[in-house]
């Protein structure tokens, strides 16, 4: 272990290499960080950080020239750790108190560890992660909504539906794979994913609604994800592989149209989709 600043320590273990300071003992980096084991002599210098202050008490590490680690213990860092930690601590009440923390990434932190507490120690139960999520589903951040969306995604309650009308494109993205996720939908759910597939002015959104209209099999879904494959080439592609979720006449009609499609990927997945169906057949006869 040798000394790296005021407070601050390494040591190499293994394949990793951790700095810390000693007065937390945390581990602030690792091998997948730096992208391969940095023994302690290789370290060539280090200068305070003026993110924070004067009185931060960070520095910038180097190894020759690159600039490896920048942490400036800042208080919404500090928030940020407490809340991720509190989840494996079990700390139930700081989780709740972090949900209302003003910084973004405090908030989804305790999220996390709100989740986390629910699914590995059942310390909360989920009416109240439901009422968090809810909260954080209205959320001004748009990272908070799709980090609620990320955990809503893989229980019944809220409902997310509505987030398919936000006006930021990322978090109509992650709401239509939350849905495609839950698996389970009802008619209104199923024209808004259908609406958004076929309507929405951003492909990557249109996208992840054909995936979802696909994860969740309705055959009422079925019209979108066919007119899907007739969209921009990224979407054609994700239609082609949609199909597989359905059959019928119109589903190989598609995959015949398909297979004359100008875009290479476009025509090799509807091949590849119908030579598996064929092979039913051909076990059969």
């Amino acid at each position: 272990m040798a000394p790296l600043g005021r407070d601050w320590f390494t040591a190499t273990k293994g394949q990793a290499t951790y700095c810390w300071r000693k007065s937390t003992r945390e581990a602030l980096a690792t091998c997948a960080f730096f992208g391969g084991a940095v023994d302690a002599s290789d370290w060539t210098g280090h200068s305070r950080c003026n993110l924070g202050g004067s009185n931060c008490g960070c520095v910038s590490i180097f190894v020759g020239e690159r600039n490896l680690l920048t942490e400036c213990d800042t208080p919404t860092r500090q928030r940020r750790r407490s809340a991720a930690l509190a989840g494996f601590h079990g700390d139930v009440n700081a989780t709740i108190a972090f949900c209302d923390d003003p910084s973004p990434l405090v908030c989804i932190a305790a999220l996390r560890s709100l989740a986390k507490l629910h699914t590995d120690k059942v310390l909360v139960n989920e009416s109240l992660l439901t009422s968090k999520l809810q909260c954080a589903l209205g959320d001004n951040s748009a990272q908070v909504r799709i980090a609620a969306l990320e955990i809503a995604a893989h229980y019944i309650e809220p409902p997310i539906w509505h987030l398919l009308d936000d006006l930021e494109p990322m978090v109509v993205e992650a709401a239509a794979w939350a849905l495609g996720e839950r698996e389970a939908a009802n008619d209104e759910i199923l024209t808004r994913l259908a609406d958004t597939a076929h309507k929405h002015a951003d492909p990557l959104v249109r996208e992840s609604a054909v995936a979802a209209l696909a994860a969740i099999g309705d055959p009422r879904g079925l019209p979108a994800i066919l007119a899907a494959t007739r969209d921009k080439t990224t979407i054609r592609r994700r239609g082609a592989i949609a199909l597989a979720a359905f059959e019928g006449p119109e589903v190989t009609s598609a995959y015949q149209r398909l297979l004359k499609d100008r875009d290479r990927q476009v025509r090799d997945a509807a091949r590849e989709l119908m030579d598996s169906l064929d092979e039913p057949s051909k076990q059969r006869s």
